[in-house]
């Protein structure tokens, strides 16, 4: 889970953040969007950072020594490789679908994950418009979760909806391993 409220001073931010990680109760990592002092303050699992965030590799250092995991927005290949290579935990890539969060911004579809799988071994989370219809693509493509808004958000039933994206999730991965089971010499 990742709270992103990026006009809130860090103090503020991390009580924030404390109350969710109530709401949650340890059934999700929390991630804080953008500031290392209110994760660390929060007691937070990690933090998120843009794909252009000023000393990403002596940020990613110190959230590491502290125990948290760090994960980036990337937007392209050469964005994946350099949050690899400032010590990237996991990466969210996008915008894969038309999402109204980026509105006016083309999406950049599947294949955008798929350039970004050769590129690094690092987990890859779809973002952007993306749907339990969508997600069988997007682990087809390469990627090893999905971070939605919208999907569960704007649902009539968000706990039905968040079901079935789990439900999508776990066919995509039992489909993807059937692949490389049969790929391997193996049924």
């Amino acid at each position: 889970m990742q709270l992103r409220e990026k006009d809130m001073a860090p103090p503020d931010l991390a009580e924030r953040a404390r109350r969710l990680q109530g709401v949650v109760e340890g059934r999700a990592a929390l991630f804080v969007n953008g500031s290392l002092d209110a994760a660390t303050l929060s007691g937070a699992a990690g933090v998120h950072l843009p794909e252009q965030y000023p000393d990403a590799e002596s940020v990613t250092r110190a959230a590491h020594e502290h125990g948290m995991l760090v994960s980036y927005s990337v937007h392209d290949a050469a964005g994946a490789r350099r949050a690899t290579q400032a010590g990237a935990d996991l990466l969210q890539v996008g915008h894969i679908f038309a999402t109204w969060s980026h509105p006016g911004a083309p999406p950049k579809g599947v294949e955008l994950l798929r350039a970004v799988r050769e590129v690094t071994p690092s987990p890859l989370i779809a973002v952007g418009g993306v749907t339990a219809e969508r997600v069988e693509a997007c682990v087809a493509a390469g990627a090893s979760g999905i971070a939605v808004i919208s999907a569960i958000g704007a649902a009539a039933d968000p706990r039905l909806a968040a079901r079935d994206l789990r439900d999508a999730l776990d066919e995509a991965y039992r489909r993807r391993q059937g692949l490389h089971d049969t790929e391997g010499g193996r049924e």
